[in-house]
């Protein structure tokens, strides 16, 4: 499991999920990523997909991920996935509110997948030294 350390204005940093927490100024995190999978019977429809997104970053119980990007596979137009990035306080995580808000608005479209991974190591690459930064 990879920690980074990382400095927070004095009395604002985030809590399990991204919400702020006003007791840390300097924090261990933890990166993670929740992957949410659909396999559907017909091609999904990404404006459809764009505009749950937007719905669901505005709720209350969104919290704060790093970033949210979604695919699509390059061949199954049916075949769609949903990474949701995360830094927070080392714990053993689990699918936060976010992902089941979305997890649930996609289960009738098709089979579904949740998982959350944590990050164990990265590899970075640098493009003014061409190198690559661990």
């Amino acid at each position: 499991m990879k920690w980074v350390e990382v400095d927070f204005l004095k009395g604002k940093g985030w809590n399990d999920f991204g919400k702020l927490d006003n007791e840390c100024s300097r924090s261990i995190v933890m990166k993670w990523v929740e992957i949410i999978t659909l396999r559907s019977l017909a091609k999904v429809n990404t404006q459809l997909l764009d505009e749950l997104l937007q719905q669901v970053v505005k709720s209350e119980t969104a919290g704060h991920p790093v970033e949210i990007r979604m695919y699509q596979h390059s061949i199954l137009g049916t075949d769609l996935s949903i990474h949701i990035y995360w830094e927070t306080k080392p714990q053993h995580q689990r699918e936060s509110p976010l992902g089941l808000q979305f997890s649930y608005a996609l289960k009738g479209l098709g089979l579904l997948n949740h998982s959350v991974w944590s990050e164990t190591a990265a590899m970075e690459w640098n493009m003014a030294s061409k190198s690559w930064k661990f």
